[in-house]
């Protein structure tokens, strides 16, 4: 089983793909009600450590390693870089493998999800995946827009699937 994860210190992804490459799980934790990186790594510990499957990979996505316009940051990216790191150690300790890294782009690559001119990359990750995953239905806000963490499990599920490409 491969554990496919997409970090961040507000929201995280999770899937768990089988060795036939069908979704068994998917999922996010919203960490937004927690302050310390601390606090936030035992809410997904925990939250990992319940997931009844036999993991075998962890594949996380790689966090960004530049300034994006408008984006990110310097203290944003060191935070988002420490806290992927202690994830990716939080993973070794429960699943006895040491997490491979895959980025964004490599993963949607690997599976033929192509970016529109003028289109929003999670946009087409998220129709890629309603399209492709029969049991992602993605929650809705009362205004009917899907929900921001959605995203992130959808990046979850684009980075296990990949890893499941890859034979990772």
């Amino acid at each position: 089983m491969i554990l496919g994860l997409d970090v961040s210190t507000r929201t995280v992804g999770y899937s768990v793909v089988n060795g036939s490459g069908q979704v068994l799980l998917h999922g996010f934790i919203d960490l937004s009600e927690y302050s310390g990186l601390m606090d936030k790594t035992v809410i997904v510990r925990n939250i990992l450590a319940a997931i009844p499957y036999d993991i075998e990979t962890v594949v996380i996505e790689k966090s960004l390693l530049a300034f994006t316009s408008g984006a990110s940051s310097a203290k944003t990216l060191q935070t988002l870089s420490a806290f992927n790191g202690i994830i990716s150690w939080v993973c070794y300790e429960l699943f006895a493998t040491e997490p491979e890294y895959i980025s964004a782009t490599t993963a949607r690559s690997m599976l033929g999800i192509k970016i529109p001119k003028g289109t929003k990359a999670k946009e087409a990750v998220m129709s890629w995946v309603m399209a492709n995953v029969p049991s992602f239905i993605p929650a809705k806000t009362k205004t009917g827009s899907i929900k921001k963490e959605c995203y992130d499990s959808a990046d979850a599920i684009i980075v296990s699937l990949a890893s499941h490409k890859l034979g990772v």
